[in-house]
């Protein structure tokens, strides 16, 4: 499964992030790496659903960074603690 670079960026940050929050989910049960490549999470088609974003050339004068609809899915740890204080925690895991 080939990954973009900004998003294998994104997944090591967030990665990372969580292993440094105590008491969080680590991002070892969340990440796997196959010959050296960033596999998405286990499970994140289960995690809670944000919403899906568009990017149109019509509504960016004709020049979108992507066309595309991007699915977008939060870990339950984070999603649970936004519900709370409304701010993303340290370490909080999105994926697009």
């Amino acid at each position: 499964m080939r990954i973009d670079k900004y998003l294998t960026g994104l997944l090591i940050l967030a990665a990372l992030g969580s292993s440094l929050t105590s008491g969080s989910v680590s991002a070892k049960e969340y990440f796997t790496i196959k010959n050296n490549v960033l596999e998405r999470p286990t499970g994140f088609r289960e995690w809670v659903y944000v919403g899906t974003p568009l990017t149109p050339n019509d509504m960016n004068n004709g020049k979108a960074n992507f066309q595309e609809f991007h699915t977008v899915y939060i870990d339950p740890e984070s999603w649970e603690h936004w519900k709370k204080t409304g701010k993303f925690r340290d370490g909080a895991i999105l994926i697009k």
